[in-house]
């Protein structure tokens, strides 16, 4: 069963545990930008991994009402994930 939030098609909690990393995060925003706030609290491997993003300047986090975060990636962002 997917663990899909209300929020998205594609979501970054389908990610398998050993394939959580900064490029798989990327990709999966690349997709659908909108995570719930909910989710990113309640999994601190994602909460980590967006925190990482946002200070090496990969991704943005873009206004957007509660309860959804949504995330830009920048153009550092998708070099990265184009490498």
């Amino acid at each position: 069963m997917s663990k899909t939030d209300n929020y998205s098609d594609v979501s970054v909690l389908d990610l398998k545990r050993g394939s959580r990393n900064a490029n798989t995060v990327l990709n999966a925003l690349r997709i659908n930008p909108r995570i719930s706030s909910f989710s990113i609290s309640e999994n601190i491997w994602l909460a980590n991994i967006i925190n990482k993003l946002i200070k090496d300047g990969l991704i943005i986090q873009m206004s957007e009402l509660f309860p959804v975060s949504r995330y830009s990636l920048t153009k550092s962002g998708i070099d990265f994930i184009t490498v």
